[in-house]
């Protein structure tokens, strides 16, 4: 009986040292984590490329939108609340947020870079990135082209027009609007006041040819209203002195007005 007393002190005294150190082991945790050498002291907000600042988010409001979520121990900063506000925040497209021992936080932000203004009957619904993103923000930049398209097809929308824009560039040619119609039409208007119809096959190829029709007859004509490229074989203008239509190399054709648009709507 003795024996068995004991035995069970023995083994009470290892369950009381267990929890006393247990206790203790928390105890420094809750303390070591509460102390100010983990205390958040430093969050950095850097752009995705570090030789480039950022160009249009306001560092000190998006710190502001922030600090109630940035504050406090390194072990206790709720990122992912702090990701969801980030990305509510104006110009902010994506950011990538990150903890740094012992006391520092570091937002990657990548910026909407816009390249159109979204239009919807004729107003403005929104700016749009090279992405095709919509989003909403104040601009006051360099007057932006419009789009006008839908949603699902801005991303098309902003490939394309990088492309055209870059061929229309060494004729001292943009665009000022450019429209994609649901029957998947490309329609454009220059900075010259000119309306270029590309249809919807083989525009890159199109496109080409008006180029090269440009150089070599095109911008000698005075007052074009537009240049109607949805031809296999040539292509048509209005404004000058008269309605025209051109063959593929630019040479000036009778225009059977019927043909013209029966083989217009057939290239649609």
């Amino acid at each position: 009986m003795k024996y068995n007393e004991r035995l069970l002190s023995g083994k009470s005294v290892k369950l009381i040292f267990l929890a006393v150190s247990v206790f203790l082991l928390f105890a420094l945790i809750r303390f070591t984590m509460n102390i100010s050498y983990f205390q958040i002291s430093t969050v950095d907000v850097v752009g995705i490329r570090s030789d480039m600042p950022l160009k249009y988010v306001n560092k000190e409001q998006l710190f502001e939108n922030l600090k109630p979520h940035l504050s406090g121990s390194y072990f206790h900063v709720d990122l992912d609340t702090a990701q969801q506000v980030a990305m509510q925040t104006e110009w902010v497209s994506d950011v990538k947020i990150e903890k740094i021992m012992p006391n520092t936080v570091r937002l990657t932000v990548k910026e909407h870079e816009p390249v159109a203004r979204w239009i919807r009957e004729g107003h403005s619904a929104g700016l749009v990135d090279g992405e095709g993103k919509i989003f909403q923000a104040a601009y006051n930049g360099e007057k932006l082209p419009e789009f006008d398209g839908e949603v699902n097809v801005l991303p098309q929308m902003a490939q394309q027009y990088k492309t055209f824009a870059d061929e229309l560039h060494p004729l001292r040619l943009g665009i000022l609007r450019l429209q994609y119609t649901p029957r998947a039409s490309w329609t454009m208007m220059l900075n010259n006041g000119v309306e270029l119809r590309l249809g919807k096959q083989d525009v890159n190829t199109r496109m080409a040819r008006f180029v090269d029709a440009w150089q070599h007859s095109l911008n000698e004509i005075n007052g074009l209203d537009y240049v109607d490229m949805r031809y296999n074989d040539g292509f048509a203008t209005r404004g000058g002195t008269r309605p025209a239509s051109f063959s593929v190399d630019g040479t000036e054709t009778e225009q059977d007005n019927n043909n013209s648009n029966s083989q217009i709507n057939r290239d649609e």
